[in-house]
């Protein structure tokens, strides 16, 4: 966590380090609510979004809305993303962006024996496209579609065997997105 924390301090930095008056190129933030299916359930992800001109870097956490099927205890999970939008929204009602997404659930294996400081882990990686749709001045509605792959490390600590699961994978979501 405190590397990721770095790496987006650094981010912010280097971005606005070159910065001119210039209002396009200006750093701006915003806020987001997405509802998510994957192969791990319905989520719910509030983000956080750095936005530069055409570049949207996002982080939040991840909330399980839907029973997995992993015998578990306490899921909770984490988002981080890069969104590109393919033209500058400013002034535009409609437009489409690529994005890169990584989803990662943590969950406390169940024990029916003992209790377990094991941890289940279920890694999602997407690559897709979506289009957003503009409300007023700095107020997004959109979807998204991914596809990708999935990697979950199970611990199963009744019979202590750890497994890991490999797969295709898919994602859709929509989102509302406010900027600053």
């Amino acid at each position: 966590m405190r590397h990721l924390i770095t790496f987006l301090l650094l981010f912010y930095t280097l971005a606005t380090k070159g910065q001119d008056i210039n209002e396009k190129d200006k750093t701006l933030f915003g806020v987001s609510a997405s509802a998510n299916y994957s192969f791990s359930g319905i989520s719910i992800i509030p983000t956080i979004d750095i936005v530069l001109n055409k570049h949207i870097i996002y982080l939040g956490p991840k909330f399980l809305t839907s029973m997995n099927y992993l015998p578990n205890k306490g899921p909770w999970g984490i988002n981080l993303g890069y969104r590109h939008e393919f033209r500058n929204t400013e002034g535009k009602k409609l437009s489409f962006f690529f994005l890169t997404d990584y989803q990662m659930i943590s969950a406390k294996s169940f024990s029916r024996i003992k209790d377990s400081k094991k941890r289940n882990y279920y890694h999602e990686l997407f690559i897709g496209y979506g289009m957003q749709l503009r409300f007023f001045d700095h107020l997004y509605i959109g979807n998204a579609m991914g596809v990708g792959a999935h990697m979950e490390i199970f611990n199963n600590a009744d019979l202590e065997l750890k497994e890991t699961f490999l797969g295709y994978n898919n994602l859709f979501r929509i989102f509302v997105h406010y900027r600053f």
